[in-house]
């Protein structure tokens, strides 16, 4: 992962994360900026990967800062929500 690249992370089987990387601080754990928990989407995730967020995405903003360790991750290049949505 590279500093100001947007990467899909997925940290544990439950906990998967969109966000730009602000610093790499080992080999698979970074600081994020831009930070969304990604908890669910109606559309497949072949479709997610190739459109990004949508009304159908389920999610919550986490705090720039935010530290994550990968267990797998690839480059998102979608906008990424800065706000929860109601």
């Amino acid at each position: 992962m590279e500093p100001g690249q947007k990467y899909y992370i997925i940290a544990h089987a439950y906990w998967h994360y969109v966000g730009e990387v602000v610093k790499v601080l080992g080999p698979k754990t970074v600081e994020l900026r831009n930070v969304c928990q990604v908890h669910s989407c109606r559309r497949n995730w072949s479709e997610f990967f190739a459109k990004g967020f949508g009304t159908d995405t389920q999610y919550d903003v986490w705090p720039d800062g935010t530290t994550v360790t990968a267990i797998a991750f690839t480059p998102f290049e979608h906008e990424i929500p800065t706000t929860r949505k109601s």
